[in-house]
């Protein structure tokens, strides 16, 4: 079957993911063909697109076009939103044929590199909050101006913005196209297609010493807000309590995902964690968890959730790890000793608003960004950390 992200493709050719399939080589080729026959004049051709292909899977259509519908929703909503910049925005999909039935492609702008704990951790306390700004944006904008729930926020769904093409054209160079012979495209005309294979994926662009600009990306499980879900989403150390008990939730999954998020990029691990024991389950240590940094889980979600039953008995959750955990501003303090004890509060009160157990009490987005964490001078004693890229 074909990987969901096949790659980057150019209006000269397509990067697919070295690995690949031979199915993904198939589709390449007849890509590359959609590319030269859309190429509008010579200039497009050193214009650099990101690619993604979806599984030819044997459900409604509808189904699988939900996506691009969103996207398109998201991408024409409200352009004039201070958040419209930090999602990804649709350039063109189009359909692509195989063996394997009809798939749907999509164009978007190259990104470069995911934000991961482990390099996040090391940024200073301020540029991290501009990150967590423009991530809070976003979701206003999702939320407020779309009507639609994202459903999986975490870091490697948050890419860098590329600001200089020059980190493209140059890994573009150390990385020579390779030919594909006798190939048979469309009009049966037998021909060498050359096809660059990308050695390394995403573009890697400098990111201490500099200002970041992020982009959410990755709406494949975003739902539109004003329909009833009650599906199991987002990563299990990131669910919040109505989707690990079964019930209802809505735009205030995105808040409780960032909250966790938040205190991931601080401090480098999870918040939550997920052991299995010989007498107590994943989710009830999961809970156990979350009850510990977060508060209980309100009696009132119990009539919303199916699986109340399976983990609480009245108002107390039946099997209890003892195991300590740190508290949230524990957590966030833990590699940030520069952040004052006036800051670590503020962001604690933040993040425990974002997550509150009883999704009716959680803050929006809009709420968040007006919280006073974003205007607090952090600049005395904040790490100046100026080291390259190649060097972590």
């Amino acid at each position: 079957m074909a990987s969901p992200k096949v790659g980057r493709g150019t209006t000269n050719g397509i990067l697919v993911e070295k690995n690949s399939s031979q199915l993904m080589w198939h589709i390449a080729v007849m890509i590359t063909a959609f590319f030269r026959s859309e190429r509008k004049s010579d200039a497009d051709v050193n214009r650099y697109q990101a690619l993604k292909v979806l599984r030819a899977e044997p459900v409604l259509y509808d189904v699988l076009y939900k996506e691009v519908e969103i996207l398109k929703r998201v991408r024409d909503a409200d352009p004039t939103h201070p958040g419209y910049e930090h999602v990804v925005h649709l350039i063109n999909d189009f359909h692509v044929n195989s063996v394997f039935g009809t798939h749907i492609a999509m164009l978007f702008p190259v990104f470069g590199q995911t934000l991961q704990p482990s390099w996040t951790s090391m940024l200073p306390v301020r540029t991290l909050r501009e990150v967590m700004k423009q991530l809070l944006l976003a979701l206003d904008y999702l939320h407020s101006k779309c009507g639609v729930i994202h459903t999986d926020i975490k870091g490697s769904n948050i890419m860098l913005q590329i600001q200089d093409t020059h980190a493209i054209n140059k890994q573009i160079a150390c990385e020579p196209a390779r030919a594909l012979a006798n190939v048979f495209l469309k009009n049966e005309i037998r021909q060498v297609v050359e096809i660059p294979i990308s050695q390394s994926q995403p573009i890697s662009v400098p990111i201490f010493g500099r200002k970041l600009k992020i982009c959410l990306a990755d709406f494949g499980t975003a739902e539109w807000a004003s329909s009833t879900h009650q599906t199991v989403i987002l990563g299990k150390l990131l669910r919040p309590p109505e989707v690990v008990l079964n019930g209802c939730w809505d735009c205030t999954v995105d808040i409780w995902a960032t909250g966790c998020f938040i205190v991931e990029m601080l401090d480098g691990s999870p918040l939550f964690q997920w052991k299995v024991t010989k007498n107590i389950i994943g989710e009830q240590h999961y809970l156990s968890t979350v009850t510990k940094q977060v508060g209980p889980v309100p009696l009132e979600l119990q009539s919303r959730c199916t699986r109340w039953r399976e983990f609480f008995n009245d108002k107390v959750l039946l099997r209890r790890p003892t195991t300590k955990v740190p508290s949230i501003r524990e957590r966030l303090v833990a590699r940030h000793s520069e952040m004052s004890p006036l800051a670590a509060d503020s962001l604690t009160a933040l993040v425990l608003q974002m997550m509150r157990p009883n999704p009716a009490h959680r803050c929006s987005a809009a709420e968040a960004l007006r919280h006073e964490w974003f205007d607090l001078d952090l600049e005395e004693g904040a790490r100046e950390i100026s080291v390259g890229i190649d060097e972590l």
